[in-house]
């Protein structure tokens, strides 16, 4: 062999196999094996970007606000009042009748008492449930300054609980 034609590359050895070459069509897209064809740059690229960011955000805030408004709706929390005073002078025009009562027995008399000292711990549950109860805010009758009808009475309720 001649030197000449030793040192000569075989005719494809500059181009790669043909199984090794991109083969790429003008038609489809980039990402199905297309060629990426120059395109003119347009004027408002970047204006268009920002309007869709800024749109993007603007619906964004509206929603995260419109959930938020809808799960902490501002509503006035309801009150309800209660006459603890009126429950215990019952309470005790009820033991007084007993007691008084010259035809009671001091079994009777006993038995009154001991509804005394439990009927503080009733009215304490009661104090404790009707809140629940009514879904509202019980407040003392004498805690409250102002004698208004839009506030609902729960004494009559808390009567007819405790036996009254």
């Amino acid at each position: 062999m001649t030197e000449a034609h030793a040192n000569a590359t075989p005719p494809n050895a500059s181009q790669p196999h043909a199984a090794q070459q991109e083969i790429t069509h003008p038609d489809l897209p980039i990402w199905a094996g297309g060629a990426l064809a120059p395109r003119a740059p347009r004027p408002n690229d970047g204006e268009g970007f920002f309007l869709l960011l800024g749109l993007n955000f603007l619906i964004s805030m509206a929603l995260v606000t419109g959930a938020w408004l809808w799960m902490h709706q501002t509503r006035p929390p309801a009150v309800a009042v209660l006459d603890v005073a009126e429950l215990y002078r019952l309470k005790e025009a009820q033991v007084t009748a007993v007691l008084v009562e010259p035809r009671s027995t001091d079994t009777q008399r006993a038995q009154a008492l001991r509804e005394v000292t439990e009927f503080g711990q009733e009215v304490a549950r009661l104090m404790q449930t009707l809140p629940e109860t009514c879904r509202c805010l019980v407040l003392a009758r004498g805690s409250v300054l102002a004698r208004s009808a839009d506030l609902p009475d729960l004494t009559d309720q808390a009567r007819r609980e405790l036996g009254l």
